[in-house]
């Protein structure tokens, strides 16, 4: 079976969504060699990957994945990773800023791939640890407002994966998939992508697996997977079935415009340092203002404010209160 997908692959052509299916159970089975799986990653990268194919590879491995029980449906923020552009930890800050203002958070995330410091990396280096435990992160999740899920912990078939995806050393359809495989009970999420053309097809691949309350978004000046604070960034919000796009400048919301130099980061000590100043308020205006922007967006996917200006200024005020650094102390002390 394997062989004629691959056959199939090698002659450009599309999988359709059960064959997609197919290879991650043959993966979960142990029935693909590695020269074989390493044939199929490379053959669907080289041709392109497709939306049915990235849902019949999500359709598995979130099947396969051990669930997250939490009771309060909770929001997402995360990215694909591999925009090259090593900002600081964006999404991760905007996680903390959303459960400090009582938004319930499930935060999933991995280690550095492509960039110096991953999601993980930097949740550590502030003083966190991560559970592999569904019970204790759901518990989290409703009692404390933010759950870490370290996502090797909870996902068996992409770790079977692993070695090879290593060896190739490029982007596969796992990057894609990964960031749509939270296992916990979801309210809406927001999500970053590396390139406008994935952005679509994942768009459209959620839309097959009928999911609901997605943004996803893509910083069409600067590359960057974030909310671009310094150019246009264009979206797909999927909602009730069908999928929107739309773009957005900073200039929309009366905010100026940055050099994408400003938003750089470093390894995980040095991001997690930016953060902290971001929590307490004492960050360049800059890195407050990306930070509130991409939480404003994600206020405004939940319906919590009416507007993304509403949200962006609500917000705002909130970090430069210090708000989000009491938050984050007193959950240290809590999930130590």
């Amino acid at each position: 079976m394997v062989k004629e997908y691959l056959k199939k692959i090698s002659e450009g052509k599309h999988l359709i969504f059960d064959e997609a299916k197919e290879i991650v159970l043959s993966i979960d089975r142990e029935e693909i060699t590695e020269a074989q799986l390493g044939a199929v990653l490379l053959g669907l990268r080289l041709k392109g990957e497709n939306p049915e194919e990235i849902a019949g590879f999500v359709d598995v491995l979130h099947e396969k994945a051990k669930k997250i029980p939490n009771r309060t449906p909770a929001v997402d923020v995360c990215g694909t990773g591999g925009d090259k552009s090593n900002t600081f930890n964006i999404s991760t800050a905007v996680a903390f800023t959303l459960a400090s203002l009582g938004v319930r958070v499930a935060k999933h995330g991995n280690r550095a791939m492509s960039s110096k410091a991953g999601s993980i990396d930097v949740i550590e280096a502030l003083g966190f640890k991560c559970s592999d435990n569904p019970e204790e992160i759901a518990r989290d999740i409703d009692e404390k407002g933010i759950g870490i899920i370290f996502a090797p912990y909870f996902h068996p078939v992409v770790g079977k994966a692993v070695k090879v995806r290593r060896e190739l050393g490029i982007g596969t359809i796992f990057n894609m998939a990964g960031p749509m495989l939270n296992p916990a009970n979801l309210s809406g999420q927001i999500l970053g992508v590396y390139s406008e053309k994935v952005m679509r097809n994942m768009a459209e691949a959620s839309l097959i697996l009928k999911k609901d309350n997605i943004l996803f978004y893509h910083g069409k000046d600067d590359g960057i997977d974030e909310i671009s604070l310094s150019g246009k960034t264009i979206f797909a919000y999927l909602k009730n079935g069908k999928i929107d796009y739309f773009d957005f400048s900073p200039e929309d919301i009366g905010i100026k415009r940055y050099q994408k130099e400003e938003f750089k980061g470093g390894d995980a000590q040095e991001n997690a340092k930016i953060l902290e100043d971001i929590f307490k308020g004492v960050a360049k205006e800059s890195h407050i203002d990306i930070v509130a922007v991409n939480s404003a967006f994600a206020l405004w996917v939940l319906g919590k404010v009416k507007s993304v200006k509403e949200g962006f200024d609500m917000v705002k005020d909130h970090i430069m209160k210090g708000k989000v650094y009491e938050f984050v102390d007193t959950l240290r002390g809590r999930m130590a």
